[in-house]
């Protein structure tokens, strides 16, 4: 239905220029809908504008810089086209532009279209706590990404604060699903630029840090079981696609053996930017103190941001391991490292999950596993790395060694944002289809 068609970025929104191929012409629903069958969904256009011909410059190339600014076509409004239409959505709709710093938004724009992160989701829910009274987790922003379906949620949602579980539906599709394991701090919205960036058609399922119906976990071994009973709810019987970054490929890792040891086959672990257990460039075996791990936290917050520790937060790592938890919450915000929204009981839950996340890695000493493991390994320029197996080597213990390493251009922080993930989804998307 489609003789040309030419695709640029306008205001962060990828507009689609369509000519048809005659009447009676597709509609920008049925073309959006098809190409969220072939492609990601952060390649899927967000506007589509048909024209009687694409203008050519006299080489016979299009000309881009003549395509018109897009308009709505009648009887069809576009993303950001469509006004909030309750008080809700208006009350969601200024939360995201302030959230966001956007100045247009839709009740059917996703919020990771438009840029969100976990940061910035950690931001968004405790902006709408404050406005509804109301709680949702942070990984409901997977089933509703739109205003219009955090509206509908938050309107299905009691005033109970709703509870985490372990496991999360990140996206639906057909086959064996790929379940991705939180890092240190507990989250899984880390993920969301890889699920987008992911072709369509695997189930993803997170695995998050939940909250414990009894007694919490005090070993890594201990919570990759109780994560295990909850994979199993989602596949019954394998094999089984596991991956992780940084501490989540540690648990990956455990999960696998495990699984391994139940006599279940492990399709593909994928451990992205992990270290082994007892790795120089992993976690230190020492006892930290309440300061040093305060310390952490506020790095590992700075890293997510996508930005050094400022100097300003020097002095985080000067307070004494016996600086009140408050006093501490208090000289992050006043260091910019927490968001101003961000009240005192939520920073305190993550620093919690982030804590005993921590103390379980510490622990872990590791097991021999004689399955194939897949390394993404962050790569800077110059990379020069003595171990490139990050110490996995010596827990692989099947004759030849079966790592495969694959080098990823960036950082640690940096594998998981553009546009690094989309090397990684590149790379991961072969390992899922072989």
């Amino acid at each position: 239905g489609v003789r040309e068609a030419a695709v640029l970025s306008r205001d962060r929104r990828l507009v689609a220029y369509v000519v048809a191929a005659g009447e009676p012409a597709p509609t920008a629903a049925e073309l959006r809908g098809l190409l969220r069958e072939l492609l990601p969904e952060h390649m899927v256009p967000a506007f589509f504008q048909f024209l009687p011909a694409l203008p050519l410059t006299p080489s016979g190339k299009v000309d881009r810089r003549a395509l018109p600014a897009p308009e709505p076509a009648a009887g069809e409004p576009e993303a950001g086209a469509v006004p909030p239409r309750t008080p809700l959505e208006g009350a969601l709709a200024g939360i995201w532009r302030e959230v966001l710093g956007i100045e247009r938004v839709g009740v059917e724009d996703s919020f990771f279209d438009l840029g969100g992160h976990s940061l910035s989701a950690v931001r968004l829910m405790a902006r709408i706590r404050r406005h509804t009274g109301r709680d949702l987790p942070l990984a409901a922003l997977f089933a509703g990404p739109t205003i219009e379906r955090l509206a509908a949620l938050l309107g299905e949602t009691g005033e109970a604060p709703a509870r985490r579980e372990p496991l999360v539906e990140i996206r639906g599709g057909s086959g064996r699903p790929l379940f991705l394991l939180h890092p240190v701090g507990g989250g899984v919205l880390c993920y969301a630029a890889l699920a987008r960036a992911l072709p369509p058609g695997t189930p993803l399922y997170g695995l998050q840090s939940p909250d414990w119906e009894s007694e919490e976990p005090a070993t890594l071994e201990a919570m990759a079981e109780r994560y295990l009973a909850a994979l199993r709810a989602a596949q019954p019987r394998g094999p089984y696609r596991l991956a992780g970054w940084s501490l989540g490929g540690v648990t990956a890792f455990e999960m696998a053996r495990q699984l391994r040891q139940a006599g279940e086959e492990v399709e593909l672990l994928a451990l992205f930017d992990s270290y082994a257990p007892g790795h120089p460039g992993g976690v230190w075996r020492e006892e930290l103190d309440e300061a040093a791990v305060r310390a952490l936290f506020a790095r590992d917050l700075a890293g997510l941001l996508g930005r050094e520790l400022p100097a300003s937060a020097a002095g985080l790592e000067r307070l004494g391991p016996g600086t009140p938890l408050a006093e501490a919450f208090a000289a992050a915000q006043a260091a910019g490292l927490l968001p101003p929204e961000l009240d005192f009981a939520e920073t305190g839950r993550m620093f919690a999950s982030f804590k005993a996340n921590l103390r379980r890695l510490q622990g872990y000493a590791g097991a021999p596993y004689s399955g194939r493991v897949t390394l993404f390994r962050a790569a800077g320029p110059g990379d020069e790395v003595p171990d490139p197996t990050l110490g996995w080597e010596a827990l692989a213990v099947a004759v030849p060694v079966n790592i495969d390493i694959e080098p990823i251009p960036g950082d640690h922080y940096s594998l998981l944002r553009p546009p690094a993930v989309l090397a990684l989804a590149t790379q991961l998307a072969a390992r899922l289809g072989a």
